[in-house]
This record gives C-alpha cells, sequence and structure tokens, in this order.
C-alpha cells in the first residue's frame, strides 16, 4: 500500500522566480528557502548556510547536520532531520514554530503561517494557522484507505477511512486523539475533550476525557447514529430512542422520553433531536435561546458544536439560533444549503455545488473557505474547519490545535 501524502498550497512558489533567487544569492542550484528578509540553502552534505541578520538563526543554524529538507512561509522557516525532528525558526506570533516535540516525520511542508509535517505513518501535525488555504492530499492506491467522513473538535480532528479505521490529528491532552487501534468503525464524532466512533455492528468506543463519564458508552447497543457535547455523549437507537452518558447538570442528558428521533446533535450544555416530521426537540441550557426550536418546521438536518443551534432546511435554506456575539446566527442569506456544521464562534455550510461559506468568528481564519470547490463534507470545530473533497482529499482552514500561539 501507498501511504504517500503529498502538500500542495493554493500560494504555491513560483519555481522559475525560486531557481532565478538562488542563483543570485547562493550561485548554485542547491535547495533554498526564502522567509522575510532571510534566506536559508541546503548544502548537498546536509549542513545549512543562513543569509540574514538573526543571530540567534545563525548559531541555531551552523550547527544543523544532515538536514535533509527545508521549508519556509511567510516569516519562518522549517528543517527536516534524518531521525524525524523537525526544528523551526523565525516569527512564531502563530505558534508557527512549535514543532519541536515532532517526531517521526518524514515529509514537510510550510506556507503563510503554518508548518505541516506528515509521519511516516500518515498522520499529518500542523502548527500555526492556515489563514492562506492550505490542502492536504493523501495519495492511496488501495480505495479502501480514502476518508469518507470528518468531525472537527476543540483543537483536534478525527477522519474515518473507507475501511472503518480512523485517523486522527492535533492536540491530545485527554487521549482524544487515541483512534489508531478502532476498527470496523462507521461513524465518528467529536467532543470538546472525546471522541466517539460508532462501530458496524451498532455498538460505540470513545476515548478522552472522562471526568463526567461521558466516554461510558461501552455498553450501548443497536445505536445507529452518535454526536459529542462539551462534557456528554448521545447516541440514536435503531428505534428512534435517544440514550446519553455524562454531564447533565443543565438537563442536556434530559432524552428519555423522546421518540421518532431520526438525528441528534449535542452541543456544550444542550441537546438537540430531529423527529421524523421535520420538527425539532431540544434540551439542555438555553440562556441564549440556543434550545428555541420549537416552531422549526422542514428540517433535514441539526448540527450544534458549543452555544448555538443550526437547521437545514428541505429547501436550502439555514436557521439558526442561540449565541451570536460573533455573528454566527447570520445565516438568513444563506441558499442551497445541503450541509450545515456549527463550531464554537462560527458556522460553516456547504453548497450544492460544493462551495462553501461560513459566517462568525475569523479570528483564527476558520471561516476562510470562499475558494474551497469540489466539497463533499464539512465540519466545524473550536478554532477551524475541514471539508472534505470527492477525491477523499481534505481542506483546513483556521488553526487546529488550541495549544497554538494566537
Amino acid at each position: 500500500m501507498n501511504n504517500k501524502i503529498i502538500i500542495e498550497s493554493v500560494y504555491s512558489l513560483d519555481e522559475a522566480a525560486l531557481k532565478a533567487l538562488r542563483k543570485k544569492y547562493f550561485k548554485a542550484e542547491s535547495d533554498a528557502v526564502f522567509f522575510g528578509s532571510s534566506a536559508l540553502v541546503l548544502r548537498p552534505d546536509g549542513t545549512v548556510v543562513y543569509k540574514g541578520k538573526d543571530e540567534k538563526i545563525e548559531k541555531l543554524a551552523s550547527g544543523w547536520q544532515n538536514v535533509i529538507k527545508l521549508a519556509a512561509g511567510v516569516d519562518h522557516a522549517a528543517v527536516l532531520f534524518p531521525d524525524g525532528t523537525v526544528t523551526a525558526v523565525g516569527d512564531n506570533k502563530k505558534g508557527q514554530c512549535d514543532v519541536n516535540e515532532w517526531k517521526n516525520v518524514v515529509s514537510l511542508f510550510a506556507g503563510g503561517n503554518c508548518t505541516i509535517g506528515i509521519t511516516e505513518s500518515g498522520d499529518v501535525l500542523m502548527a500555526g494557522t492556515t489563514e492562506r488555504p492550505v490542502q492536504i492530499v493523501s495519495e492511496k492506491k488501495d480505495s479502501d484507505e480514502k476518508i469518507i467522513k470528518i468531525s472537527a473538535g476543540s483543537g483536534f480532528s478525527v477522519m474515518l477511512r473507507a475501511n472503518g479505521n480512523v485517523t486522527a490529528t492535533g492536540d491530545n491532552l485527554y487521549g482524544e486523539c487515541n483512534v489508531r487501534d478502532w476498527k470496523n468503525i462507521a461513524s465518528v464524532c467529536t467532543g470538546a475533550r472525546h471522541t466517539v466512533g460508532l462501530r458496524k455492528d451498532g455498538t460505540v468506543v470513545a476515548v478522552g476525557s472522562n471526568t463526567h463519564g461521558q466516554i461510558k458508552v461501552g455498553m450501548w447497543s443497536d445505536i445507529k447514529k452518535i454526536c459529542a457535547g462539551y462534557l456528554h455523549t448521545v447516541g440514536l437507537k435503531k428505534n428512534g430512542t435517544v440514550v446519553t452518558a455524562g454531564n447533565s447538570r443543565d438537563g442536556q442528558c434530559n432524552t428519555s422520553s423522546w421518540n421518532d428521533i431520526v438525528s441528534i446533535a449535542a452541543g456544550a450544555m444542550h441537546t438537540v433531536g430531529l423527529h421524523s416530521d421535520g420538527t425539532v426537540i431540544a434540551v439542555g441550557y438555553n440562556g441564549k435561546g440556543q434550545c428555541d426550536v420549537a416552531t422549526w418546521r422542514n428540517i433535514t438536518a441539526i448540527s450544534v458544536f458549543s452555544g448555538h443551534t443550526l437547521g437545514l432546511r428541505s429547501d436550502g435554506r439555514v436557521l439558526a439560533t442561540g449565541y451570536n456575539s460573533s455573528g454566527q446566527c447570520n445565516v438568513v442569506d444563506w441558499k442551497d444549503i445541503v450541509a450545515v456544521s456549527a463550531g464554537e464562534a462560527h458556522s460553516v455550510g456547504l453548497k450544492s455545488d460544493g462551495k462553501v461559506v461560513a459566517v462568525g468568528s475569523n479570528s483564527f481564519g476558520q471561516c476562510d473557505v470562499g475558494k474551497w470547490t469540489d466539497i463533499v463534507a464539512v465540519s466545524a470545530g473550536s478554532r477551524h474547519t475541514i471539508g472534505l473533497k470527492a477525491d477523499g482529499s481534505i481542506m483546513i482552514a483556521g488553526i487546529e490545535s488550541t495549544k497554538k500561539k494566537s
């Protein structure tokens, strides 16, 4: 199986211009990168020459040995060593240089204010923010490895492959990314600090934080859909009833009386259910009106992440209620929408033509999705948005890790 992963950027360098710069400044065809007013050139023997005025970088670069790859963004550069470790230098205001803990990296890319590494097992590591669109293309000869479903959490992302295996990237502070051993998974869902997987046999597995029993789902059976909130987990049974686990301080787990449910969504402190007749029910905290869905009609899909609720109507329009401090509920003008996803303070809509729209907080570039095309699924997280293309490749906007500097 070929697990090669290629990184492409919408803002690719002009190779002719790069070649001219190399000749001008280095009089050679050596590998070179330029960032800010500085440059690095990789010699054939694996050592690096620094051209610039930063004495700290110059001292650091003088000690590098056996470097195998250089990559550079706007004002930072990254270096890959044979042992799979990475070092980055330059501007780090967006956390783009926070790569010191990376291991087993085999491919390196940098662009804008982000650094991306691919490990030997095919995992994608990211530091910084991808406010410039970055496409991660996974080349798989085996179609079973194609990514078919995605879910964005609070500082991490989870991808389900056609063969039922699961991949996760981003923060793993609570073990929320420990999904490598999962098999025969039919669906995945991410909460704030935990990940839930629905097996093909209707049973459920979960990893991550369990402070309120939110991953105590091992006894569930006959489940057809799952969703994860901040501190609770919800499962939709095949008979249309709903089961829950975790925190119910605000009544978000009070779903025992629900029936005839066809879809579910879980937020920070509320839970939403979609009836087969297109009406919607909600329980839990309603301080900002996030549960005010009783009048909604003709709804075909629902989405919740934190404190606002989205409903997709059969006519392609979208309804929203709840927190709107960042404009995340300003979706009245959306048309021809086929899927919606609510983030922490932003909302994302997938249009019938494969394009994507987003509103709300864009402080980390999470709404910079206007140039995306050929998208078949979207998922909004806390600070980032991920999109799944028809060919199984992944688009990322925003900053995935909550540990990175902002």
